[in-house]
């Protein structure tokens, strides 16, 4: 069962995910909680709510993030929804020691999902972030490899995964050998199992 809602002022009438990453990860879910055995029988066990907060361009259209999250949970908290993914991140907040001590409490998006978290009795899952191919190969032409430039402030967490009450989750690799396209083949950065070397400590 799904159930779909907008919380965009630009498209009032569109609940879809135009981007496609949150109906991504939410395939991902209902996925994972299907028998697919040849003689499965699957009975609806998951429901999803989607809540579309960003516009086809994966943006928030200039408004507080944290308000609309909050209108998030006002919307489906009271209809059941104990488990709120979310699979974004502010990419020039980093949770380090310098940011800790110089941006301002209350424009962290962690906070908003402390109090959400306590007020509503709801769980989020949130996720590290990922570090982008260019900052993996800079970090890798400066000297810094694999696995010891995740170690790095510039490869620190992203708002909101310093969350106290949320469950932060990066990514681990499925595999040792990379393929590219046609016959190319190369070695993986990161071991079967190990942290892969796009996510954040």
């Amino acid at each position: 069962m799904t159930c779909s809602n907008h919380f965009l002022k630009g498209a009032p009438d569109n609940p879809s995910d135009e981007f496609g990453h949150g109906s991504g990860v939410a395939s991902l879910v209902s996925y994972y909680a299907l028998n697919l055995a040849p003689a499965g029988r699957n009975e609806g066990k998951v429901w999803i709510a989607g809540g579309r907060v960003l516009n086809e361009h994966n943006d928030s259209e200039a408004r507080l993030f944290s308000s609309a999250l909050k209108e998030v949970v006002e919307f489906f908290a009271p209809l059941g929804v104990k488990i709120f993914n979310l699979s974004v991140n502010a990419r020039n907040l980093r949770w380090n020691r310098n940011s800790r001590r110089t941006v301002p409490r209350g424009s962290w998006l962690a906070r908003r999902i402390d109090h959400l978290s306590k007020e509503y009795d709801v769980i989020f899952v949130v996720s590290t972030g990922n570090i982008s191919p260019i900052d993996i190969r800079g970090s890798i032409d400066g000297g810094k490899n694999y696995p010891g430039y995740l170690m790095q402030e510039e490869s620190s967490i992203l708002d909101p995964g310093q969350s106290v009450l949320a469950v932060t989750v990066g990514a681990i690799t499925p595999g040792t050998l990379a393929v590219g396209p046609g016959t190319l083949r190369a070695r993986a950065l990161a071991v079967e199992n190990h942290p892969a070397p796009f996510t954040r400590s």
